[in-house]
């Protein structure tokens, strides 16, 4: 993003360019000059921008872009199914993202020792040494399944479970 900040400063990229921040709290990266407009995730996120230097007139808060299966209502049963997961098990989805960063590995291995019975669903990314760290470690836990990165489809299904789980709690 920031090779096409200067780009455009330097007359060489003459279309409109866009930055649109996924994450909650924008990184510092980001608040560089040059774009026409910055779309972040929430309102702090905008206002996280703007403290870093970027016009006000260039933010918008509008959320965070999803694919549009997202939108369809959740079926926990097939998702279940679809998984090997019996319907009262208690299930733990541990991701970072679509690049798998984070403290997955530290966070799965307190998940795993912690005295709660849940079944860690961990999704890796495009982290393959992750992944493939993961995959040593727990090769024969069955408490765990594992995916390096999934295509939106997947990740709706896995989603879809705690989502329902979590409305009906609710």
């Amino acid at each position: 993003f920031a090779a096409l900040t200067l780009a455009k400063e330097k007359g060489e990229l003459v279309s409109r360019l866009a930055g649109v921040v996924t994450d909650f709290q924008p990184h510092p990266y980001w608040a560089v000059p040059g774009a026409d407009l910055y779309v972040t995730a929430t309102a702090q996120g905008a206002e996280t921008m703007a403290a870093r230097g970027i016009a006000r007139a260039r933010l918008l808060d509008a959320g965070i872009p999803i694919h549009p299966l997202f939108d369809a209502p959740a079926d926990r049963t097939a998702a279940r199914g679809e998984m090997g997961l019996s319907e009262g098990e208690a299930v733990v989805l541990l991701t970072g993202g679509s690049r798998g960063l984070g403290r997955i590995e530290e966070s799965a291995v307190a998940l795993l020792s912690g005295a709660a019975r849940a079944r860690l669903i961990i999704v890796c990314g495009a982290n393959e040494a992750l992944h493939g760290r993961l995959r040593g470690r727990f090769a024969n836990d069955s408490r765990v399944l594992l995916f390096a990165a999934v295509e939106p489809e997947r990740m709706k299904r896995l989603i879809d479970d705690l989502l329902t789980l979590s409305a009906m709690e609710h």
